[in-house]
C-alpha cells in the first residue's frame, strides 16, 4: 500500500512540475538577438542573458539541453506510460455499463 502511494504522489509531482521544467529547458535553445552600439548584431540566450550564443558555453548549454529533453519532456511522460500500461485493465475495467465498471474498481483494494 505504501509503494503505490509514492507512486501516486510522484505521478502528480511529475504532472505539476512537467510543463515549468519542460518550458525553460526549451529555452535553452533559443538566442535573442540584439543591436550593440558599435553596429554589431549579439545574440544572447533567453534564458540566461548573460550567455552570448556565439561562444562554447552556449554549445554545452544546448548539449546539456539536449540531454535534459530526454530526461524531462521525453522521459517523463514515457515513465509514467511504462507505471500505468500494466495497470490499463484494473484503471479502466470491461465492463457493460459504466456502474459495474465503478463496482469493480472500487472492490480492487490493491487500486
Amino acid at each position: 500500500h505504501a509503494q503505490g502511494r509514492v507512486r501516486y504522489y510522484f505521478a502528480r509531482f511529475m504532472l505539476l512540475a512537467y510543463l515549468a521544467i519542460s518550458r525553460t529547458i526549451c529555452q535553452s535553445f533559443r538566442c535573442v538577438e540584439y543591436d550593440g552600439t558599435d553596429g554589431m548584431k549579439y545574440e544572447y540566450l533567453l534564458a540566461d542573458m548573460q550567455i552570448d550564443c556565439s561562444t562554447g558555453t552556449y554549445n554545452f548549454v544546448v548539449g546539456y539541453a539536449w540531454v535534459a529533453v530526454l530526461i524531462w519532456p521525453i522521459g517523463v511522460p514515457l515513465g509514467l506510460f511504462v507505471l500505468l500500461w500494466p495497470q490499463r485493465h484494473r484503471l479502466d475495467p470491461k465492463a457493460e455499463t459504466e456502474v459495474e465498471a465503478l463496482q469493480i474498481r472500487e472492490d480492487d483494494t490493491e487500486l
